[in-house]
Parts: structure tokens; C-alpha cells; sequence
């Protein structure tokens, strides 16, 4: 392990190598010219603070962090963090995985799922809310203060906004939830059983621990 230096007053980064980067293909130069943009970002006041974690071919390679912890002290791999929008890609290998296995497929429409996806969404389906085409990225502006249950009957709700599949168009939250939801039924995951977000309780029991 090695501390790089930093800014004035911001705790020292963090950089750990576990495997040589050429023996699994990768450069170390390239490795180490992504670790410090995060670490210029964060001199720069674009962001406070960073992680990154690198593997391949089942080897960790690299782990860096840098910035002040929230908690105090300097920030390491294991600082706990928000994931916020960084758990989009857990779902998105809960609906791949039940794709492997011909659970579902990406082309079925949403509402074959959850029946009452209607108001014009009908012909949005699964592929179309994973690339952000679904038609509603507005549906749902902030669910933190409600009940998984309300979230998922105020999307359903919610009116089409264009066609799905003509455009792209940012599903910040909506679309996540619908995918989760989706899990959830196809699973076979009851809502009294699931105290965290169905999606996360799946992807912990398939391929995930705390």
C-alpha cells in the first residue's frame, strides 16, 4: 500500500496493488492515469471524495481512494458510502440473470409484469426501461419518504410522456424501481418479506453480502 500526496488540509489517497496489472492484461500506466483524474476531480472541487476498485478475470487489481470520509478521517476502500445510483447496475444484472435463466425476456412488455403499468405505457417493455427509453422518466420525482408499494402504484400511474423507444431520456429513479418491482414478481419475492428494496434483497441472496 502507498499514500500519494494531496491538496493542502485533504487527507492523503489511498492506492493498494493485490495483482500486477500486466499479468492479467492490463496496464499499470493506464491504471494509474484513472486514479489520478479521480484524485485531480477531487483537488479540482468536482467531487470531495473517491473510490475505485479494479479486478479482473476473478483477481483484484487495484483499490484507491481518496478525500475526507464523512465520518472523519481519510477515506479507504472500506468506507461505507450511499451507492445512490451506483446499485442501477446491481438491478441490471438481477433482470440479466433472470434473462439467463428464461425468466423473463427483454422484450416482454412491463405490464405482462405489473398489471397496472397502464395510462399509455403499455408498449414499453423491459429493454426499453433498461436503456432509459421506457416513456416516463418524469413518473417519479423522490420516493425516499414513501413505502415500496406506494413508489411502484404512483409509477404505474403515471402518464406516458412519449412514445417508448423513439428517444432516450434520463429515468432517474422510476425505471429502477419498475426493474426491481419486476425481479420481485418474477422471483417470487413477497412484498411482506422484503423490509429493503426487493431488488437488494435479491442481488444480496444471489451474489452479493454485506
Amino acid at each position: 500500500m502507498q499514500r500519494s500526496s494531496a491538496a493542502e488540509g485533504a487527507a492523503p489517497a489511498y492506492l493498494a496493488w493485490h495483482t500486477e496489472p500486466e499479468a492479467v492484461g492490463m496496464s499499470r500506466e493506464a491504471l494509474l492515469e484513472g486514479v489520478a483524474g479521480l484524485e485531480a476531480g477531487r483537488e479540482a472541487g468536482r467531487h470531495f471524495w473517491a473510490q475505485c476498485y479494479v479486478s479482473r478475470r476473478g483477481r483484484p487489481v487495484l483499490e484507491f481512494a481518496c478525500g475526507d470520509a464523512l465520518s472523519g478521517g481519510a477515506m479507504t476502500p472500506d468506507t461505507l458510502t450511499a451507492w445512490f445510483s451506483a446499485g442501477k447496475p446491481l438491478t441490471a444484472i438481477a433482470v440479466a440473470i433472470l434473462y439467463d435463466r428464461a425468466r423473463l425476456d427483454l422484450d416482454d412488455p412491463v405490464v405482462g409484469y405489473l398489471p397496472d403499468f397502464r395510462n399509455g405505457k403499455e408498449a414499453c417493455t423491459v429493454r426499453h426501461v433498461l436503456t432509459h427509453q421506457g416513456g416516463c422518466p418524469s413518473a417519479l420525482r423522490d420516493g425516499s419518504e414513501k413505502g415500496w408499494a406506494a413508489v411502484i402504484a404512483e409509477i404505474c400511474a403515471a402518464p406516458l410522456e412519449y412514445p417508448p423507444g423513439t428517444r432516450a431520456g434520463y429515468h432517474r429513479s422510476a425505471g429502477w424501481y419498475i426493474l426491481g418491482e419486476s425481479v420481485r414478481i418474477v422471483d417470487g419475492w413477497m412484498a411482506t418479506m422484503a423490509p429493503m428494496p426487493s431488488e437488494a434483497r435479491w442481488t444480496r441472496s444471489e451474489f452479493g453480502s454485506p
